[in-house]
């Protein structure tokens, strides 16, 4: 196990995240043989979370991980269940703001907030669903930075319009 995986696996842990990484235990335990000491010790506290946790963190006291290597598989992690519809973007900002806190708003972790920043305007109604959807969209899978607010405000004119050709009919 890497560095970098183990530390990918006990973010997932600390995230509630169980799945994915007991199907990667799995594997590991059938494909390596021998079992490195480091799967060894993990397969002896399968079930008790804590201590798995534990030992994830004491490895990477001597095996630090790649953090921006890390970030960009939590990044790959969301946009799959994103895009799988397992997570809603509100879902994917909440997970992804989970993450900054986890590591204490550390470099790189805190470029993440731009995702929880733009689910905050439209947790606080500035603006809409379909405004904060097509922008959070655009910057997870595409990486691009829209104006949420000449977005806000043109659909805001669209409504207007819509409703003054109402108001004629």
């Amino acid at each position: 196990m890497t560095p970098e995986q183990a530390q990918y696996y006990l973010l997932m842990l600390r995230m509630g995240e169980y799945e994915e990484y007991d199907a990667f235990l799995d594997r590991l335990l059938v494909e390596q043989d021998p079992l490195s000491p480091l799967v060894l010790e993990l397969a002896f506290c399968m079930s008790d979370r804590e201590q798995t946790i534990s030992v994830l963190h004491n490895f990477l006291l001597d095996h630090p991980a790649d953090e921006a290597q890390l970030m960009e598989s939590q990044l790959a992690y969301v946009r799959k269940k994103y895009i799988e519809k397992a997570m809603t973007a509100a879902q994917v900002a909440d997970y992804l703001y989970g993450l900054i806190v986890a590591n204490d708003w550390d470099e790189p972790w805190s470029d993440l907030w731009q995702y929880y920043d733009v689910y905050e305007l439209y947790d606080d109604g500035i603006i809409s669903q379909a405004v904060f959807e097509q922008c959070f969209e655009a910057a997870l899978l595409r990486g691009e930075d829209l104006d949420c607010f000449a977005l806000q405000e043109e659909e805001n004119k669209q409504k207007s319009l819509l409703g003054k050709l109402r108001d004629l009919i």
